[in-house]
């Protein structure tokens, strides 16, 4: 494991064929990893090996597995009239919705050039904070906004990821509509945390979100539109897709073994509002062996888990 450590930060400082040679390097430690499994739990030394390989995959540069190039309408007359008046019913909501987008993305970028910078920022670990940010633009607007949180599972007791892996959006409600605000949604297409040779290796995060989200058309449409204006309406075909990307990137290789590869959930839009307000759950119809961490060797560990759309 030493070597493969090794090996790993070595694709860090020669880029060449990174990912590549990453996948080689991931299939090498599902061959290894029954030498450190008991018959009950993985060894603390994998887990502390396995845990510094995937900080120093974590740290590779941002690039992107579709695009995600965020857009930026005009909203000049926008930011003039929420600055200056006190009338909220001038512009569309799509207006204010683009306005709150764009406050949100400048609150985290900074002092940087926003348009030439936002979409090489990294955006890992700063879901929180921008939906903090998207509630003060929202309240700017006059607009009804909750910050949401999604566990893995959606189960906040089953600690599938070690109290890791949750992530932060937005609803605003405006009359009778609602709509999804997701700002920081591209940290879930790098190529980093996509690849799907992730998928059997035992404390390593699964593939993410945007992994599944790009293999279906209309899964990828919502992702596009969320990536580059940053909000969609909610309607439930937007809510089944966007939660479902979610759903099968907590799905560990456990959960495919003697199955195919169908990455698709049973789950509607009305199962996922019930997730989300905690009645019901992902980890309650697949437990928690096949999801989040996993945590024993797979049988097979020259299975490719990936499939094209």
């Amino acid at each position: 494991m030493d070597n493969i450590i090794n090996e790993v930060k070595d694709i860090t400082n020669k880029p060449y064929q990174r990912y590549e040679r990453l996948d080689q390097i991931l299939t090498e430690i599902k061959i290894l990893a029954p030498t450190y499994f008991d018959g009950i739990c993985m060894s603390d030394e994998y887990k502390d090996k396995v845990r510094d390989i995937d900080n120093t995959i974590i740290r590779f540069p941002v690039e992107y597995i579709c695009d995600t190039s965020p857009q930026f309408r005009d909203i000049r007359n926008v930011n003039n009239n929420i600055t200056k008046s006190k009338r909220r019913d001038t512009f569309k909501i799509e207006d204010y919705l683009d306005y709150v987008v764009y406050y949100a993305r400048k609150k985290l970028i900074g002092n940087r050039n926003l348009r030439k910078n936002f979409n090489t920022f990294d955006l890992i670990n700063t879901c929180y904070e921008v939906s903090s940010f998207v509630k003060e633009g929202a309240e700017k607007c006059d607009l009804e906004c909750h910050i949401i949180r999604i566990e893995p599972g959606f189960d906040s007791d089953a600690q599938l990821l070690n109290g890791m892996g949750y992530h932060y959006f937005n609803i605003i409600k405006y009359q009778d509509k609602y709509y999804l605000v997701d700002v920081s949604y591209s940290q879930f297409f790098t190529k980093r945390l996509t690849n799907f040779s992730r998928m059997g290796v035992p404390f390593i995060i699964p593939p993410m979100t945007g992994s599944y989200m790009v293999l279906d058309n209309y899964r990828n449409k919502v992702a596009t539109i969320i990536n580059k204006f940053g909000w969609i309406e909610l309607t439930d075909e937007v809510i089944k897709a966007y939660f479902d990307g979610f759903a099968l990137s907590y799905r560990n290789a456990l959960y495919y073994e003697g199955k195919r590869l169908l990455y698709k959930t049973k789950y509607t839009a009305k199962d996922y509002k019930n997730f989300l307000i905690g009645e019901d759950s992902q980890v309650h119809y697949e437990g928690t062996r096949v999801l989040g961490y996993q945590r024993e060797p797979i049988k097979n560990p020259y299975r490719n888990y990936s499939k094209r759309k």
